[in-house]
């Protein structure tokens, strides 16, 4: 009767500005380092000239989504660009729901 209880979130930010050279970068690791030492994978759906690419950042960058680093990658990223997805831990099913921001 023994199952899994523990849930696996990933934040999704897709908008190429967000890992520019420079500010983008600057401005995600500030958005990100308060809450970093959470459960959450921070993924980057990547789409700039000549190239196209779903980044997840290592488990170092994982954060607590909380309703304030979403208004912030948000502010980043544009609205509709954020979401964070839940879903059992790898292997453990394939049910998986979004929640969009």
């Amino acid at each position: 009767m023994g199952g899994s209880t523990e849930v696996r979130a990933t934040t999704a930010l897709r908008d190429a500005r967000v890992i520019e050279p420079g500010a983008g970068i600057d401005a995600l690791v500030g958005a990100l380092t308060p809450w970093r030492s959470g459960p959450c994978q921070v993924s980057i759906d990547y789409e700039g000239e000549g190239a196209r690419g779903v980044f997840t950042l290592a488990s170092e960058w994982n954060v607590r989504a909380t309703r304030e680093l979403l208004e912030q990658l948000e502010l980043l990223a544009g609205p509709g660009n954020v979401s964070v997805r839940y879903g059992p831990p790898p292997g453990a099913g394939a049910h998986e729901g979004a929640l969009r921001s």
